[in-house]
């Protein structure tokens, strides 16, 4: 039987006990969910915060655990738990560890993945990278305001939520939706619009798997 979402947290937390001593993620945690609403999405997320945190304090103990259970959650869990999984736990820790105030590379925490979740990795790192190609020119939050908000638990929010690209822009998962949408859009609409959008996916995608591999062999 395949691995139920409303277990997903529970093995990732067996996994590695010391979350539960992380008393100002569950301070963030009430503060993001809505009274007697715990929110899977959110709670995931504060744990793969938390083990960014030990990466960054050298406390490999519990990593190995977690690594394998991450995996397997991929590999066994329903829809819901691969997606809880994608998007609760590594595209958080990707947006993380994308911030200046946080210690831990990409490099460095991709490379603490097991292969399967080192697939999403890639997969996500690909479709955001090409959601950046398609921002308007709007005003943005950058990663200097970011760095200057004082409340724990909206600095967390944030650390979370927004990913620092290259040149100090923050872009959210809504960034993602809206090119999504468009990709979508495009696809139904027009053939030729189609087949530029998959070869920018396909260049935008090796360009990066050829980064990762050289970052990886170092």
């Amino acid at each position: 039987m395949a691995i139920a979402a409303e277990g997903a947290l529970d093995r990732l937390i067996e996994s590695c006990p010391s979350f539960l001593g992380a008393s100002d993620l569950f301070d963030y945690m009430a503060w993001c969910e809505e009274k007697d609403a715990p929110d899977p999405y959110v709670r995931v997320s504060a744990f793969a915060l938390h083990v960014v945190r030990l990466a960054e304090a050298g406390d490999a103990g519990d990593l190995a655990a977690v690594s394998s259970t991450v995996d397997q959650l991929l590999e066994e869990g329903d829809r819901d738990t691969f997606e809880l999984v994608r998007l609760g736990y590594i595209e958080a820790m990707q947006n993380a560890c994308s911030h200046d105030d946080v210690k831990v590379s990409p490099e460095v925490a991709m490379s603490l993945l097991g292969p399967a979740a080192t697939d999403v990795w890639i997969e996500l790192e690909a479709l955001w990278a090409a959601a950046s190609l398609s921002l308007h020119e709007v005003p943005r939050a950058t990663e200097s305001d970011y760095l200057k908000v004082t409340d724990p638990n909206l600095k967390l929010y944030l650390r979370i939520g927004k990913r620092r690209l290259p040149d100090g822009p923050l872009v959210s998962a809504s960034d993602v939706v809206r090119y999504e949408t468009a990709v979508a859009d495009a696809t139904w609409r027009s053939p030729h619009r189609r087949r530029q959008l998959n070869l920018t996916s396909l260049i935008l995608g090796l360009i990066l798997a050829a980064c990762l591999a050289i970052a990886l062999g170092r």
